[in-house]
């Protein structure tokens, strides 16, 4: 077992506690102090951020999620869609690594599935570089380890993408995950609206970006973002899930808030969806 490999935390103690029994007991009173009623989405919505400004909304998206054991249906694999912020590649990137590292226990990769996408065209590369420097992939983790401790992971870094190739995108997850869409969860990892590297941050920006979502609009949401209306980094991958063709799904908006520096001048909103 020599070349299995395993991805690294990169921003644990920063993003979120590195003692598993501090971030155990964070993650737990994040969710208990939820007020989300649990459901059975097919997907959901959540930030990347630090937990001190998104924690609780992150909350929400899991704790919106959990009604998926409630109500008997286990999740076997939980396809996590995020994008890469820094010189994203073309395409959407899988990972070499049959692991991903967590204080609260390592989240282990379904690599069927992984394989799977990868034959579904050439918009999918396998590349771990991207995964070890990105950090959207990871802040989820401590939430989707607590709420679902035997699911598998299959990881997605989107980077740059036109329409084509979102569809092309949507079309994969749908032949892949379909058959099995009972013990399939999505989660799109995405924050609402950011003043960095590009937009201006606004809550304005963000109710944009959440009208959009609501009405499952996948390709306006595309387009605005291409013009720099909105600026969701994460859109990509959740124009992916909106654009699902044979799944049904309808949009519900569980939280949201937002933070910005001392100085205001970087604001950052956030939302959690279930679908």
């Amino acid at each position: 077992m020599s070349n299995v490999s395993t991805r690294a935390t990169t921003v644990e103690g920063i993003f979120y506690p590195s003692d598993p029994v501090e971030l155990e007991a964070q993650v737990r009173r994040y969710l208990e102090e939820c007020t989300v009623e649990p459901q059975v989405p097919v997907a959901v919505v959540a930030p990347h951020a630090a937990f001190e400004f998104a924690g609780t909304v992150i909350a929400a998206a899991f704790r919106a999620a959990s009604g998926r054991l409630s109500s008997g249906r286990s999740v076997k694999s939980i396809v996590v869609l995020a994008p890469v912020h820094r010189d994203p590649p073309d395409g959407f990137i899988l990972p070499e690594s049959w692991r991903f590292q967590c204080p609260l226990g390592d989240v282990e990769v379904d690599r069927a599935k992984v394989e799977e996408l990868l034959h579904c065209g050439t918009v999918f590369t396998m590349n771990d570089i991207p995964h070890l420097e990105e950090h959207s992939i990871e802040v989820l983790l401590p939430f989707l380890r607590h709420v679902f401790p035997g699911a598998r992971l299959v990881p997605v870094l989107t980077g740059k993408a036109g329409r084509k190739a979102v569809l092309a995108l949507s079309r994969a997850l749908e032949l892949c995950f379909a058959p099995e869409i009972d013990q399939t969860l999505f989660v799109v990892s995405t924050n609402a609206a950011t003043s960095f590297p590009r937009g201006k941050g606004t809550a304005e920006e963000a109710d944009r970006f959440l009208a959009l979502v609501l009405e499952r609009q996948w390709r306006e949401l595309l387009e605005e973002s291409d013009h720099g209306r909105i600026s969701c980094c994460g859109c990509r991958g959740l124009a992916s899930v909106l654009a699902f063709s044979n799944i049904d799904l309808t949009a519900r908006l569980l939280a949201r808030s937002s933070s910005s520096d001392s100085s205001g001048g970087r604001a950052v909103h956030y939302a959690a969806i279930s679908l």
